[in-house]
């Protein structure tokens, strides 16, 4: 019996992602006993709860912006904004609302950097994640 070369290239992919499989379960099983060994099985217990309860509902869900707002939005008149009026013998407060840093996000580090020189000035900041 031969096999077309489309069947057998699925055919191959299928057994790269089985030896994969099998590699990453032979990972998975050393890595559970040396946690139960060296923690116990409670504490494997509630790794695997807290694994199960971040997949079913993750802690931080994306932020969706709705259409409707995208559609209400018109970029093509300039907004004319007024100064705030800043008394300068006094420091600025900033408050600052922002997404929890995670790997991947971008954009972090560059706020930390202008709050952290804000704050060298003299000026106050509020973060709220």
């Amino acid at each position: 019996m031969s096999c077309a070369p489309t069947e057998r290239n699925r055919l191959g992919n299928i057994l790269v992602m089985l030896k994969r499989a099998y590699v990453q379960a032979g990972r998975r099983c050393h890595q559970l006993s040396r946690l139960w060994v060296e923690n116990g099985g409670q504490h494997v217990l509630d790794r695997v709860r807290r694994a199960v309860v971040d997949q079913l509902a993750p802690i931080a869900l994306p932020l969706s912006v709705r259409p409707a707002d995208v559609l209400a939005s018109d970029l093509t008149v300039p907004r004319a904004w007024s100064s705030l009026p800043i008394n300068r013998e006094q420091p600025v407060v900033v408050n600052w609302v922002t997404t929890p840093p995670v790997p991947g996000s971008g954009g972090h580090t560059t706020t930390f950097r202008l709050i952290e020189y804000l704050q060298k000035s003299g000026n106050h900041c509020h973060v709220y994640l």
